[in-house]
């Protein structure tokens, strides 16, 4: 199909705290205003990031390819503006955490769990979080300090139990190693995040938006989608023209529309996308093969932590394989979407979870932007 042309603006950055207030609202406001003009918007979610630095760095590495992919199509009557969203993947401290803590912990990727606990608990988890192989009584006092933190239902006996079946189907042993442990609980905060955020912050943005930008199309990324997700699931949410996710955070069943508490109700998300969005998944991505299904409140991990059955769509696809393409080489068109969605098997092209930048990955985006920009 004939790509339309278009012309990119500078990139907007928009942040958001970890309660979903905008840092700068000054920034959607210089945004609203370059809307005026016309033109599409193109928002760019990035994923997980150790640091703020790091999440920018990301999205502008994003936003830098789409633009570079977009910009060779120049057509001054069709503007393109490109926004990133940046937005707490690691929380801020609301507490300096103790010298010792930083010491003994990586600083950035668990300041978020340590700042949510008193400071006798907090060097109590830093110390108990180097153990490598922790005994009985050492894994239940981790238990008890952040058991917690996962809400209402997690007792300490079922977060130690999710612990021993996560070092068995991923190492083969009952042996609990505090980072590790402390990783599953990271990853579920991470998950939590990105649903309060894209139900609430960002699906009122995309409202906000849709009232100036003649289209919006989002790419996202690993977290980011799930986010994104969230936002056009939400009751009043705003329709875009496309959506690109690439190795998305999310469960692979979450369009189905099922009830079960582990599985995210995000099949009305689809509706509000003008045309498919398209959805690549990567057999090489170990972040989502092997860890994505573990980010869930210990009292669910009875029903979610037998991947496949309910692993990532960024890893595992979806459940019906025969709805599955594979990736295309750069400028070839991609097949109907019966199903609502493109389902693209990137296992060839994407060999771990950041590598989202070559030309393949890339024209899967610009491929799918035309065709929203089209409909």
């Amino acid at each position: 199909m004939p790509v339309a042309t278009m012309e990119c603006s500078l990139s907007h950055e928009l942040g958001f705290d970890r309660i979903g207030r905008c840092e700068d609202p000054s920034a959607i406001h210089a945004l609203l205003e370059a809307l005026k003009d016309g033109g599409e918007l193109v928002l760019v979610c990035p994923g997980w990031s150790r640091s703020r630095k790091a999440a920018r760095g990301q999205a502008a590495e994003l936003a830098a390819a789409v633009r570079s992919r977009l910009a060779s199509r120049a057509d001054p009557a069709a503007p393109t503006h490109i926004a990133t969203l940046i937005w707490p993947t690691v929380a801020p401290q609301v507490r300096e955490i103790s010298s010792v803590t930083a010491r003994m912990l990586p600083p950035a990727e668990f300041v978020d769990v340590a700042a949510d606990l008193s400071l006798p608990q907090e060097e109590q988890l830093a110390a108990l979080a180097r153990g490598t192989s922790l005994t009985a009584a050492a894994a239940r006092s981790l238990a008890d300090v952040l058991a917690p933190l996962f809400g209402a239902g997690t007792s300490p006996e079922a977060l130690v139990e999710a612990w021993r079946a996560q070092a068995r189907a991923q190492h083969g042993t009952d042996d609990i190693v505090g980072l590790r442990a402390l990783q599953l609980l990271a990853l579920w905060r991470q998950r939590e995040r990105a649903r309060v955020l894209g139900q609430e912050a960002v699906g009122q943005l995309l409202c906000t938006l849709a009232d100036g930008a003649g289209r919006i199309h989002l790419v996202g990324h690993s977290y980011g989608c799930n986010l994104l997700l969230w936002a056009l699931a939400r009751d009043e949410a705003a329709d875009v023209a496309s959506a690109t996710l690439l190795q998305p955070a999310v469960g692979r069943r979450c369009f189905e529309g099922s009830a079960e508490p582990a599985v995210e109700p995000l099949a009305g998300a689809l509706s509000r996308v003008r045309t498919p969005p398209l959805v690549t998944f990567s057999r090489r991505d170990v972040a989502m093969r092997q860890l994505f299904h573990w980010a869930v409140p210990p009292r669910l991990l009875g029903q979610e932590a037998a991947a496949p059955a309910d692993g990532a769509l960024g890893g595992w696809g979806p459940p019906v394989a025969d709805a599955v393409v594979q990736m295309v080489p750069e400028s070839q068109p991609y097949p109907d979407a019966p199903q609502g969605w493109l389902a693209v098997d990137a296992t060839e092209r994407i060999a771990h979870h950041a590598d989202i930048l070559s030309p393949d990955v890339q024209w899967a985006i610009e491929w799918t932007m035309a065709r929203g920009s089209a409909a």
